[in-house]
């Protein structure tokens, strides 16, 4: 049997640790700053809000 290995970090490179860490109003100056970052001044981002519904597309279910 393979042992889990827990770490202390969250990857945020996956969908589960970006809405972990960037994902709530309490971290919402830590999203506003990297995604400033990112824009490198061509867009400049003052504030956000989180809608309270996640999209998760279309699926074979409905059609697409």
């Amino acid at each position: 049997m393979s042992e889990l290995r827990q770490s202390k970090y969250i990857d945020i490179t996956t969908d589960y640790g970006f809405k972990k860490v960037f994902g709530s109003d309490t971290n919402k100056d830590l999203l506003i700053a990297f995604l400033n970052e990112l824009f490198r001044g061509r867009k400049i981002i003052a504030d956000l809000y989180y809608n309270k519904n996640e999209h998760v597309g279309d699926t074979e279910d409905i059609g697409t």
